[in-house]
């Protein structure tokens, strides 16, 4: 299980990161896009990857397409507190690196 706290320091430790809030959930963002967003009770993390990568980590314990048409764009949630914290720091990674783009 992954600590919440290294969490979102693991998020906001990425260069240009900022942390905002987009409705009921704390966002990550570069200057140009969000690439994560933490639910209010901190379960659930969602992040932006390409479609490629989001098949990819689809599967995995904890990780699930969001099931709307942001999912079709690679909108992805982690369950927290099932996946592997390993899986969820890199594929923080991927949604950041894309964000750059």
């Amino acid at each position: 299980m992954y600590n919440l706290e290294s969490l979102k320091d693991n998020l906001r430790s990425m260069p240009g990161c900022s942390e905002v809030l987009h409705f009921e959930k704390t966002a990550y963002r570069t200057k140009k896009r969000i690439f994560a967003s933490l639910h209010e009770n901190g379960d659930k993390l969602t992040v932006k990857l390409s479609p490629v990568q989001q098949s990819v980590y689809t599967g995995l314990q904890g990780v699930v397409r969001v099931p709307n048409k942001w999912g079709e764009q690679g909108w992805t949630n982690i369950n927290i507190n099932e996946t592997d914290p390993d899986i969820i720091l890199e594929m923080c990674k991927l949604a950041y690196l894309g964000a750059l783009k």
